[in-house]
């Protein structure tokens, strides 16, 4: 890709920190001033649904238990960018369809704004559905990102997995001495 398509370096301020476990490319969009597009895509489903075995776990629900899925692809300039599969306890995000622009806002809004998140970041290559829907080739580096995110009570509000195209970003961790002391 042309170097200008491509998201080079994203630091973060302390304050910033909270909202990048969350949201990057909202962060990046806004900073840059990119125009930024999202779109609802029915990959596996958005709606309400019986957890998987891997969703009760990262969330520590019940096996009765109902979710909210919403998958979306993230766009910039209608370039696909990223494909996110978001799981929420119902009782967290009764209504999928009230998420506007960003599921985070739309907690907010609700009451249930994430205290802290645990994320998992790996190199992966993408599979023929996610790369079709990203507009890539199938086999394709990618980064995928498992999260769950908590609220202030400890209580497992949101897992999501997300895979984000390998050719339009990098991440950088910008460390203070006291973060890089245990490498």
């Amino acid at each position: 890709p042309h170097p200008a398509q491509r998201i080079r370096f994203v630091r973060f301020s302390p304050a910033q920190r909270h909202a990048a476990i969350h949201d990057i490319a909202c962060i990046f969009f806004k900073r840059n001033g990119t125009a930024r597009s999202n779109r609802s895509v029915n990959l596996a489903g958005t709606g309400a649904f019986s957890p998987s075995p891997d969703e009760i776990f990262a969330l520590g629900l019940p096996q009765n238990s109902k979710v909210t899925r919403l998958v979306r692809v993230r766009c910039a300039d209608d370039r696909p960018m990223a494909v996110e599969r978001a799981v929420l306890p119902i009782t967290i995000l009764p209504e999928p369809d009230s998420v506007g622009d960003s599921l985070y806002a739309t907690l907010s809004e609700l009451g249930h704004a994430s205290a802290r998140a645990v994320q998992k970041i790996s190199a992966v290559n993408l599979g023929k559905s996610d790369a079709k829907l990203l507009n890539v080739p199938q086999g394709s580096a990618g980064l995928k990102i498992e999260r769950v995110s908590y609220l202030a009570n400890e209580t497992a509000s949101e897992f999501t997995r997300s895979l984000y195209r390998g050719d339009a970003y990098e991440f950088v961790a910008d460390l203070t001495p006291n973060e890089f002391k245990s490498f």
